[in-house]
Order: structure tokens, then sequence, then C-alpha cells
């Protein structure tokens, strides 16, 4: 028996060919559908179905897998990286140069990302700290100014 589609050999028994997937034992083009003016089922589904998406390559048996292809701009931090950011990160005066210098000048993405971020944690700590010390300073002012010059003696 002969595929209606492809002209294939296929087996009697078969419900699809080998060769172009066809279902046998379907009607052909010029069946009854199409002289009552209907399209066949099979370009009704071609139409309304998206087409399917192609398989990934298949890799050999034995075969590692491989990393993905990242971009420089892109690629994830190392750990060594990530621990000599946190180490520069802990010396004062110098955690806040190179913030701003890898916030500006770094090709990586996430390095930039991971020190903007740092920086910005930075600023907040930096004017809270600053509010913090002005607050204390005006408390232990006014408590030193009761010690050492209480109400009504110098009148």
């Amino acid at each position: 028996m002969n595929c209606p589609n492809c002209q294939a050999e296929v087996a009697p028994e078969a419900a699809f060919c080998q060769q172009c997937g066809a279902r046998m034992g379907e009607p052909e083009e010029g069946s009854e559908q199409e002289a009552r003016g209907e399209e066949p089922l099979a370009q009704q589904a071609e139409k309304s179905a998206p087409a399917p998406p192609e398989p990934p390559p298949a890799q050999p048996a034995g075969a590692k897998a491989q990393a993905p292809a990242y971009d420089e701009s892109t690629r994830p931090l190392g750990i060594g990286t990530f621990f000599l950011m946190l180490f520069v990160f802990a010396i004062p005066v110098v955690n806040i140069i190179m913030m701003i210098v890898w916030t500006l000048s770094s090709k990586n993405l996430n390095q930039k990302n991971f020190a903007a971020a740092a920086l910005i944690w930075t600023v907040i700590l930096l004017v809270v700290a600053v509010l913090f010390s002005a607050m204390v300073g005006v408390f232990f002012s006014v408590i030193m100014e009761q010690v050492f010059f209480p109400p009504g003696v110098l009148n």
C-alpha cells in the first residue's frame, strides 16, 4: 500500500506514514468535504494549530551537558569575585571609592548592580548614622547643661 501524500510504501496495518506522518485512510483531496465547499479537516487543523517547536538536537550518549554560553556583560559572578568585593566593602573609605568605581565602570552588569545596591545601602546607613549622632549630641548637651549649669544657680 502507498501513502496518498508522499507515495511511500506503507505497511497495510499502519495508521500513519513512516515518511511524512500522514494518516492512512484519510479522504484524499477532491473528497466529499471539498465537494460540499468545506475545507478538509487536515487543512483546518493546520490553520488553527501553531507549528510544534523543533526539539533540541540530541546529544550523543556519554556527552557532558555544556554550560550555557554567557555574554561577558551578563555572566554570573563567581565566589572569588563576591569574596573580593565583600572584603573590599569591609575597608573604610576604600569601600565607598570602590563602590563608586564598580558602579560606574564595571563591564559586568551583575557586578555593577551589586556595587550599586551596596552603595545605596551605605549612603542610607551613613545618613541614619549622622542623624542619630546629631540626636545623641543634642541629648547629651542638654544633660550636661543641666549638670554643670543647674537652673537658678546663675540668678
